[in-house]
């Protein structure tokens, strides 16, 4: 399979074509609410499959998260990224990272690493991402993989789970350790080699 990149309004979507020609259109965090959103009016749903991963805050809560991101946006902007990195020290990590000691080190070093104006730009742009209304997705017949965690109020299983009713014969795996996490990769191959 090779990468492919299809830029629709301005987001960049990755897709995959697999041995049997099926594109897969995935997305990660707020850019699997872009990949079902963005792609719905310019893909044949008969024609591709879905993995999303980790979806976000969606519908009627995702405007207090939203407000977050926006508050986010102006602290990096007026004060650095340092006092992201001390509030989120107050917050435990998505469950299956819990006993990750590493874990926290990776993820300031990793915001500590982007450049501010850029990474207010991203929070400024996850203020006004949302998923498809719930119409629009129960809309979607193609083969779907939803791949989420427990723990995380920003990718709450909540959304996952109603992803799973809403798109009919959608597959959900919820990983709650780091050993269900670990199976994630294996779990994506079964798809794609099942498509």
């Amino acid at each position: 399979m090779g990468v492919e990149r299809t830029t629709v309004r301005g987001v960049e979507l990755a897709h995959e074509t697999t041995g049997q020609g099926q594109r897969v259109i995935w997305g990660h965090g707020l850019t699997s609410s872009r990949a079902a959103e963005d792609a719905a009016p310019f893909v044949n749903w008969d024609d591709v499959a879905l993995v999303l991963v980790i979806p976000p805050t969606a519908w009627e809560v995702r405007e207090a998260q939203a407000d977050q991101w926006g508050a986010a946006a102006h602290v990096v902007t007026t004060k650095g990224v340092e006092p992201i990195i001390a509030a989120r020290r107050e917050v435990a990590p998505p469950d299956p990272y819990l006993d990750d000691l590493g874990f926290r080190a990776r993820y300031e070093t990793n915001l500590l690493s982007w450049d501010h104006g850029r990474l207010a730009q991203v929070f400024r742009g996850a203020t006004s991402a949302d998923l498809p209304p719930r119409d629009a997705v129960a809309a979607i017949t193609c083969p779907t993989l939803i791949l989420a965690w427990t723990g995380d109020p920003t990718h709450p299983e909540s959304t996952a789970k109603q992803l799973n009713e809403l798109i009919a014969g959608s597959e959900l795996h919820l990983a709650s350790a780091g050993e269900q996490l670990g199976q994630w990769t294996a779990r994506v191959e079964a798809f794609l080699a099942a498509l």
